[in-house]
Order: structure tokens, then sequence, then C-alpha cells
């Protein structure tokens, strides 16, 4: 059901002029365009990036903005007023993506639908001179064209489609539960009925049996779904019981994972602990391992969710293991009780880890020195 309190909001009125919006525009195009490269901000040295990789963070910025300016195109072809509000929001993106740097060509080709919108909105009219702002935003266009041309085309991430198509819905349902209802019935309009069937259809259809092949994708579908929830007021992806346990799992199928080293990570620097902070953690996260493998009945069969919680209880081993070794590295404590709960931690460890021989040696130290 949408939010029962839609209706009572009111139209923030404060619109810009197409003239305010072109100007905003214009002054936009004209700083970039103008700045020297003396007033650039400094360049801060980063990692190399793949010459086919767009940075997530960009991909992201671009395929919010492009769906909002596809939505303020639709409701001025429909004869409906943009608010004030979602306007700005795609200004602040807008400039956002601008003052995105560019690590590679990628990035700089994914900034194409922003400088083809700073073209048209510096185009004169039909049969006049065009403007020096307009011929460079199209030398940009065309340069870029060029540059990538021969490159290999990189299949698009599905799930923006499919995301894209959900807000559009979403926002034709919106569109039909404010149509007049006939005097003296409550039943649902066809056309509201038609609106919220085609919905569930593609959430339920195409939404959620999406997989994002990309970084980008993965990100997109997270904020999606909690953004869904802010302007809506309910949960997207609700099955069971269970909230975005589908979106979870198809964040975790994603062949991005694949990716991702799989080595078990640097070991922490516990130089600066004491031996009893070290216990502390030791068994705080023994704790959580303990709750993590009695939560595993929540994603059965939920295939990306089991991944997850396998790739949870590595972390938490590996940080066990860590400072068990830091342990035995530091040798038996002065204080006894200290000496005593080291003991039990480095057995404890041992015997999750299936090393009984240790187990057995660890015990018979303990018992000549009577901890």
């Amino acid at each position: 059901m949408r939010n029962p309190f839609a209706r009572l909001a009111t139209r923030d009125t404060a619109r810009p002029s197409l003239r305010d919006r072109a100007a905003a525009l214009k002054a936009s195009a004209s700083r970039v365009i103008r700045r020297k490269p003396v007033d650039a901000a400094p360049v801060l040295a980063a990692e190399p990036v793949a010459p086919d990789a767009v940075s997530p963070a960009l991909a992201a910025l671009v395929s919010e903005w492009s769906a909002m300016l596809a939505h303020e195109n639709a409701e001025g072809s429909a004869g409906r007023d943009v608010s004030a509000e979602g306007y700005r929001k795609r200004v602040a993106l807008h400039r956002a993506i601008l003052s995105h740097p560019a690590r590679s060509l990628a990035d700089l080709a994914a900034k194409a639908p922003i400088f083809r919108e700073e073209a048209d909105n510096e185009a004169s009219p039909a049969g006049s001179v065009e403007t020096l702002p307009f011929l460079a935003w199209q030398c940009v266009l065309r340069d870029l064209s060029t540059l990538t041309a021969a490159r290999p085309a990189v299949a698009a991430d599905p799930i923006f489609a499919a995301i894209a198509e959900t807000r559009r819905l979403t926002q034709a349902r919106a569109i039909a539960a404010d149509l007049p209802q006939p005097e003296g019935s409550i039943d649902p309009l066809p056309e509201q009925n038609a609106a919220t069937d085609a919905f569930f259809a593609h959430v339920d259809g195409v939404l959620l049996k999406t997989v994002p092949t990309t970084a980008a994708g993965c990100v997109a579908l997270a904020r999606f779904a909690v953004e869904f929830l802010a302007d809506e007021g309910w949960v997207l992806d609700e099955q069971d019981g269970n909230e975005h346990t589908r979106i979870l799992d198809l964040i975790a199928r994603s062949p991005m994972l694949d990716k991702a080293p799989t080595d078990r990570p640097f070991a922490p620097d516990f130089s600066g602990m004491s031996a009893n902070a070290l216990m502390r953690t030791y068994a705080a996260l023994k704790m959580a391992s303990d709750i993590m493998g009695l939560s595993t009945w929540a994603v059965q069969g939920e295939i990306g969710g089991n991944r997850i919680l396998d790739a949870e209880n590595d972390r938490l081993s590996f940080f066990q293991n860590d400072i068990t070794d830091e342990l035995a590295r530091r040798g038996q404590p002065d204080n006894r009780g200290e000496a005593a709960r080291r003991c039990d931690a480095l057995i404890d460890r041992a015997l999750a880890c299936g090393e009984y021989d240790e187990v057995a040696r660890l015990a018979s130290e303990a018992n000549a020195k009577g901890l």
C-alpha cells in the first residue's frame, strides 16, 4: 500500500522557471569549461584503474541522474509540474558527476549523458550562430565517440534497466492512486488495479530475479531498496516475513563477487593491546561465531544468504586465529589468572581447528603448571 500521508503533503510552489534553470546549467557549464588548470583541485594519487572499468560510484550517480531526468521529461510531456525538491536533487547529482574525477576513459565516457544535456542547454535557436560553450560540449562528445569507437563494447548491467522500470511503474501507481474516486465508492478503480498488477508483475518477475553483473549495479540495487522504503513507507522485497532477503541473494550471486580475493585478510596489529584486552576480544568473537552458527536456519535454501554467512564465519575465524597466535607469541604471563585464561583460549581455538595433538600438549602444560 502507498504512504497514507502522501496526499497531505503540499506541493512545493517554489519551482524555478525555465529561464532560471537554463541560467543555472549555463553557469555550471561555464565554470567547467573556463576554469584554468591552476584553479583546478589537485588530483590525489589513486590506484590504477583498468581502461574498461567504470568507477562504481560514478556509474551509480549517472544512473540515478538519468532516471530522474527521464522522470522530469515524462512529467513535462504529460503536462505536470516537476517538484522543486526533485529538481534540486537532480542538479545536486549533476554537480557531483561533473566534479567526480575520471580515472579512465571509461569514466569519461560514462559522463556522456551529462555532456549531452549540457550541449542541449547551450544550443542556439535554429538559424543562429552556435555559442562557443555549445561547440565545446559538441567537441567533447565527438572526441569521446571517436576514442571509444574502437573499444569492445561492455555489456550493460541489466539491473539498471530493471530499476529504472520499477521507478516508472512506482510513479504510474502514484498517478493512478490520485485519480478521483466516484462518489460513494471505495473500490479501487480499474486503472489503479492495472497499475498495481503491472508494478508487482515487474518487481516479482524481473527486478527480484535480475542478478547485477557489476559493482555499480550491486550498489544501485542496494541503494534503491533503501530509498524505496524511505519514499514509499514499505519494504519492496518482503517474503515469508523476511525483508530484503531476495535482494541480498541477488547481490551475493553477482559475478563481481567471484573476482574478490579469496585469501585470508592481513592480520590486524595487536601489539598495542594488553593480554586481558586480547582475551576479552577473543571471547566476544567466539560468542559472535556461536550466534552466527545458530542463525543459518534464517537463510536456509538462499544461496546468496549462505555465502554471506560463510564469508562472515571465515572472517570471525581468521580474527580468532590471529588473536591466539598473538597470545602464543607473547608466552606465558606472570599473572596466574591471565595465564589460566590464556591457556583456556589457546585450547579452545586448537579444539575448534581440530588440532587435537596441540590440545593434548596445552592441557598437559597447564596441568604441570597447576593452572
